[in-house]
């Protein structure tokens, strides 16, 4: 009979396919097969289940039962109601906040004195006509019908009196409607069955008749329905149970608290007699200071032993806490008398022992850091230059010595058994004051002066003279170092022979190097310019190049690199 099509069956999908949860305009533009007759109700029309659909409006109050729920809220029987006297009764029955009930008072106070009278009261309960007036009647006319009219405006919120659909789906969780015969997605689908298309509230009459369909939903009596949401109040909340706080909850601690809720600090106690301790109260306070602060006070009870298991440091800043004046940070010393009243009760001890612990104390404890020794700074033997001789130092002379001359220093070397005196440290450094230990020049160290002299121009190289570099290098290559002369040393000692602002030094200061070299050392000086006097001079190390073959045999040259004569072919 034709090609057979082969493909997947898609499942029904109820919110598509049946068409009686459609609405707005899918229910009712007539593109649909959908009968609206379950959701249009008149007032004299009848539900599926045969119960009277009719929105049952609450009974207009007679005048006399008005007067007697006047007379109720008139708490302090002076004829008026005042806002004061309003305020807690619209708390305690709705969920309406300050700003709501004060605009609800004024628009039934109308002649603007703050207060109602009788006639003002009756007047508003038969013609006000505002939404805020509807939850006020609600609330202070009670009836049966009231009551569900006053749950429907607990559900709407604090401002408003039109429900949203997220708190018709809370109302209907809330009075345990919610099961497995109506889940809260057929609650979602019945509020937008009877909300007007394009709003998003719905009014108390559209509130009836969702309850209508509720119950047939549900399979429920609409009677015992209205009933259980008028009984319910309102919304139920649901919220984390927040801890007990000491210190917030306990109104005992740290300070305590008055009856409006306004912290207050007792009046500080005080002492029976005067307890002496002024003068280590003022060694705590510091400087020109006459009081006390927080971390001053907490220090005075660990420096003076007050501190133990009884009487923690949190403690002393609880009891300061106590004694210090609302909005000051500091106590002077009759606060202080009375913070030591308070100590010794936390220690269960008498004021006067408390006291006699403080005064007996040697005053602030004052904990650093022990600095080690720093050799350069501490030794003033090696200070150098303007630190070693403008007498802020004490400190020898810039060379420690006399310079001696060369002829002296190998004239002593020469002579057995000799060794040169050392003059006092306020001699002069200047070659007029060398001591002459031989008779001259022309002696037999005149070959060593001279090779003395070479091997310094040596180390010089170019120059006339050498830097510290040099003459660091100059010990190092005699070997004169050694665990008593340290290369740090020869700087040093470098340091104090070099002229103020220069770097280098001559020949006749190299000789005044020389002998305080002796003298760091413990040799004569004879014997350090012998040592001297000996060396091979300046040692150069450097790396061997090792031979090329084209470069160092000259017998591989060709071209002109092998006959104009500048190789030697």
């Amino acid at each position: 009979g034709g090609p057979a099509f082969a493909g997947t069956q898609m499942e029904n999908v109820r919110l598509h396919d049946d068409k009686n949860t459609y609405t707005g305009t899918h229910g009712s533009d007539g593109r649909h097969s959908i009968t609206r007759s379950d959701t249009r109700r008149s007032t004299d029309g009848g539900s599926p289940q045969g119960g009277s659909s009719r929105s049952i409006q609450p009974a207009a109050p007679s005048q006399q039962h008005v007067r007697d729920l006047f007379a109720q809220y008139d708490t302090n029987g002076d004829g008026t109601i005042s806002l004061d006297e309003l305020t807690p009764i619209m708390k305690n029955i709705t969920k309406m906040n300050d700003a709501d009930i004060q605009k609800m008072f004024r628009s039934m106070d109308k002649s603007g004195d703050g207060s109602l009278d009788i006639d003002e009261f009756i007047k508003w309960v038969f013609h006000g006509s505002s939404k805020q007036d509807a939850v006020a009647k609600a609330a202070l006319i009670p009836s049966d019908a009231s009551k569900l009219q006053l749950s429907f405006y607990n559900f709407c919120g604090p401002t408003s009196v039109e429900m949203e659909g997220r708190f018709f789906t809370k109302l209907c969780k809330d009075c345990k409607l919610v099961g497995k015969t109506f889940s809260a997605v057929e609650a979602d689908i019945i509020f937008n069955k009877v909300v007007v298309p394009g709003q998003r509230r719905i009014s108390f009459e559209q509130f009836e008749k969702a309850l209508m369909l509720v119950a047939e939903k549900s399979g429920l009596d609409l009677e015992g329905l209205r009933e259980t949401v008028a009984t319910s109040g309102g919304p139920a909340f649901a919220g984390t149970q927040m801890e007990n706080v000491r210190l917030h909850d306990e109104r005992n601690s740290p300070t305590r608290r008055s009856t409006t809720g306004r912290l207050s600090v007792d009046t500080p106690p005080e002492p029976p007699h005067p307890l002496g301790a002024e003068d280590v109260f003022t060694s705590f306070c510091g400087g020109s200071q006459n009081d006390l602060d927080g971390r001053g006070f907490a220090k005075l009870c660990k420096d003076c032993g007050l501190v133990d298991k009884a009487f923690t440091p949190t403690d002393a800043d609880i009891l300061f806490t106590k004694v210090v004046p609302t909005g000051k940070r500091r106590i002077d010393y009759q606060l202080f008398e009375s913070a030591l009243v308070l100590v010794a009760e936390k220690k269960g001890v008498e004021v006067d022992e408390v006291a006699r612990t403080v005064r007996t104390s040697s005053g602030p404890v004052m904990n650093a850091t022990q600095m080690d020794n720093v050799r350069l700074h501490d030794d003033k033997s090696t200070y150098t230059g303007i630190h070693g001789s403008d007498g802020r130092h004490s400190v020898s002379s810039k060379s420690g010595g006399p310079r001696l001359g060369v002829d002296t220093m190998l004239a002593a070397a020469q002579t057995k058994g000799s060794r040169p005196t050392t003059p006092s440290t306020s001699a002069s450094p200047s070659r007029a004051s060398t001591p002459s230990l031989v008779p001259s020049r022309a002696s037999q160290g005149s070959s060593s002066s001279s090779l003395l002299l070479d091997l310094f121009k040596g180390f010089c190289g170019m120059a006339h003279d050498i830097d510290g570099k040099g003459f660091a290098k100059l010990c190092k290559d005699c070997d004169l170092l050694d665990k008593a002369f340290t290369s740090t040393d020869a700087d040093i000692l470098f340091a104090k022979v070099v002229t103020k602002g220069q770097r280098r030094i001559d020949y006749q200061q190299f000789e005044d190097a020389l002998g305080l070299v002796a003298a760091k050392k413990g040799a004569e000086i004879g014997e350090v310019a012998r040592v001297v006097s000996r060396s091979s001079g300046p040692v150069m190390n450097a790396t061997q190049m090792e031979n090329v073959r084209l470069h160092d045999d000259r017998s591989t040259y060709t071209g002109i690199h092998s006959t104009d004569g500048r190789h030697s072919l």
